[in-house]
Order: structure tokens, then C-alpha cells, then sequence
């Protein structure tokens, strides 16, 4: 760079001294008439260089030249070296809650777990209420005949028998027995059922005997003295009742014309003679 600055400078002098001698005016010579040119001479030989002579001063600044052309652009250079990784950013803040996802679909049933242990016994319950009161039992055989006992002493005399067309009245008429259910033992007198569903029944009494008349009355009231709940349409035709069967000394059978629905049939009996 400096030496074409060097360069520069020197031609800019060389022309501002061309231009000076373009200047200067000899002065006129005396007035001769001007002869005829001669022949040129050869041309001499070139001397040899001379000293360079004293810089002169400088002279007045050139015109400024015209501008030279623009320069081809030069070529692009390399990339330079990828920079080193900048330090890692703060953490951003926590993004807003997704949106809950769908409910999947129900896993399968588990396996059945084992047994567990028995717990401890749990304490007594209350004590139930008293269950109603069974039917009388048969009567059992007749005992052996007891020793004969001593004569006793003569009662007083006794009312009047009442024979042949004798009538008599009373506020209420009495049996001996009076039973509850199908086994009545010699009872002339009682109440029983026809199961539901049957059509029959049979109650055994040694109170019957080959003439006895046997009444018998279809009757929903008598559930208390039976422990159940009498058929309310006892009273019904298919209810009405009919002696159908006898064996003295043991039982009598009866028999309804319809079958008994839900509730069993409840009637009370007598027996005269």
C-alpha cells in the first residue's frame, strides 16, 4: 500500500513539472532571417543517467483525478468458527394444568379374595316368646283295676232323676272336656282344622259311639284357641261340613266340598249320645 502511495506522489510531481515548462516563455532572440533547417542529425547515443537532482519543493496540490472504477468484489471468506454454546436459560414458569383425561375403561373383575376368619361368636340373642301350646296327646291305655276301696258313708239324698220327657233349662250346658286340635281323647266336645289345601279331616274322640249325632259349625273366630289364622271365607258354601265317616270308640271324619286356600278352616263340634 505504501508503495503505490509512493508511486502516486512521484507521478503527480513529474506532471506538475511538464505543465511549468508548458509555461515558461524564452525570451525573443535578435532578428535574423531564419536560415533553412538542416538534415536531422542521427540520433545520439543515450547518455548514461545523471545523479538524481535535490528533491524540489512541492509543488501545488493536482487536480483530484477522476474516480476510478469499483473493484470486483472479492471473494467471500471462510465461516468463521461456530460460536461457543451460550449458558443455559432460567427455568420457565409451570405451564397451566392439562385438561383431565377420559375415564378408561373398567379393568377386569379381580380374583375372589380368600375366606376370611370366622369372627368370634356373637353374644345370646333374647330369648324367644313361648311357642303355642301343642295338641293333647292320645290317651294312653286304661291302668289295671285299683284295689277295691272301703264302703263310704251314704251321701245325701240326691235331686230327682230326670226321665223320660222331663224338660229342664240352664244358663250354659258344660262338658266334661273340651279340647283343642284332632286328638281329643274321650272330649265330647272341641275345636279343630282342615289344613289348607285339604278337603277333610279326621278327630279322634272314644266319645263316639255308633248312635251319636255329631254337630259340627264352620267358625273364623276360634284362631286364637288354635294358634293360626282362620280362613276368613270358612263360612263359604264350599265350607260347609258333612259327616262322612265314623268308628265308635275311636274317631269321626269329616269332609268339605271345596279345597282350603292359603289359611286353614277352623270349626268347633259336639257330640249327644
Amino acid at each position: 500500500m505504501g508503495k503505490l502511495i509512493f508511486n502516486c506522489a512521484v507521478l503527480l510531481v513529474g506532471l506538475l513539472l511538464v505543465e511549468t515548462m508548458a509555461q515558461y516563455t524564452p525570451p525573443a532572440s535578435p532578428g535574423g532571417s531564419t536560415g533553412p533547417a538542416g538534415p536531422t542529425g542521427a540520433t545520439g547515443a543515450t547518455g548514461m543517467t545523471g545523479p538524481a537532482g535535490p528533491i524540489g519543493p512541492a509543488g501545488p496540490t493536482g487536480m483530484t483525478g477522476m474516480t476510478g472504477m469499483t473493484g470486483m468484489t472479492g471473494a467471500t471468506g471462510a465461516n468463521g468458527m461456530n460460536g461457543a454454546d451460550g449458558a443455559t436459560g432460567p427455568v420457565g414458569p409451570t405451564g397451566a394444568t392439562g385438561m383431565t383425561g377420559m375415564t378408561g375403561p373398567a379393568g377386569p373383575t379381580g380374583a375372589t379374595g380368600a375366606t376370611g376368619a370366622t369372627g368370634p361368636a356373637g353374644p345370646t340373642g333374647p330369648v324367644g316368646p313361648t311357642g303355642a301350646t301343642g295338641m293333647t296327646g292320645a290317651t294312653g291305655p286304661v291302668g289295671p283295676t285299683g284295689a277295691t276301696g272301703a264302703t263310704g258313708a251314704t251321701g245325701a239324698t240326691g235331686p230327682a232323676n230326670l226321665g223320660g220327657n222331663t224338660a229342664f233349662t240352664a244358663s250354659h250346658y258344660n262338658t266334661f272336656d273340651n279340647c283343642v286340635g284332632n286328638s281329643c281323647g274321650a272330649a265330647t266336645a272341641g275345636v279343630f282344622l282342615v289344613p289348607a289345601t285339604n278337603t277333610n279331616a279326621t278327630v279322634s274322640t272314644s266319645a263316639v259311639t255308633a248312635n251319636s249325632e255329631i254337630f259340627i259349625t264352620p267358625d273364623a273366630g276360634l284362631g286364637g284357641r288354635l294358634s293360626v289364622t282362620c280362613n276368613s271365607l270358612a263360612v263359604h258354601a264350599n265350607f260347609f261340613p258333612v259327616v262322612n265317616g265314623r268308628v265308635p270308640g275311636t274317631s269321626f271324619t269329616m269332609e268339605i266340598l271345596g279345597p282350603v286356600i292359603t289359611n286353614p278352616a277352623c270349626f268347633s263340634f259336639f257330640i249327644v249320645n
